[in-house]
């Protein structure tokens, strides 16, 4: 009976993030459609649903403290601009540090191997760590259905790569 809650929990929880997925893209679709309004108080709604999903993240920090220095005569398109600079920026620039490490790494394997098949799975394991890593500094865990769309794409790139590497080695050979 513990193995099956067990695995009833995991199951939920692999296909259950789907919620973060789904409130990224409503966000997204939000402020789009906010950045392009010159109205007033609209923005209230984007920001609830903003505080709601960082609430109990450690990103919800950054965001009070962005939130405290907005300023309240804004309009709609001015906080989101204000937002996307003082919030979301640098989480921007933490995840393009983080992934300079992930290719900076995978790089220097792929240099001093000598083996495609071994330089395609070092790069797909970075990239699975990568993507997690990435994911974190959002604040989104993504489903397992996400994970396997995310992990098909890097299959695919890992194909064409090491295809590639593997006929320049030939034709050098």
């Amino acid at each position: 009976a513990f193995l099956l809650i067990k695995s009833l929990l995991l199951i939920k929880e692999l296909f259950g993030n789907s919620q973060s997925s789904e409130v990224t893209a409503r966000l997204q679709k939000m402020s789009s459609k906010l950045r392009n309004q010159t109205t007033v108080g609209d923005a209230t709604k984007y920001i609830n649903e903003l505080e709601d999903f960082y609430e109990g993240k450690p990103q919800a920090i950054y965001l009070n403290r962005a939130l405290e220095d907005l300023a309240d005569y804004s309009n709609d398109s001015e906080a989101i601009d204000y937002l996307e600079k003082a919030f979301l920026e640098p989480l921007d620039e933490e995840a393009m540090r983080r992934i300079a490490i992930y290719s900076a790494q995978a790089g220097l394997a792929v240099a001093v191997s000598p083996f495609v098949a071994i330089d395609m799975l070092f790069a797909l394991w970075r990239c699975l760590k990568m993507i997690d890593d990435v994911s974190q500094v959002y604040g989104i865990r993504p489903s397992l259905p996400n994970r396997l769309r995310l992990l098909k794409q890097v299959i695919n790139y890992l194909l064409v790569t090491g295809a590639t590497e593997f006929i320049i080695d030939q034709v050098f050979d």
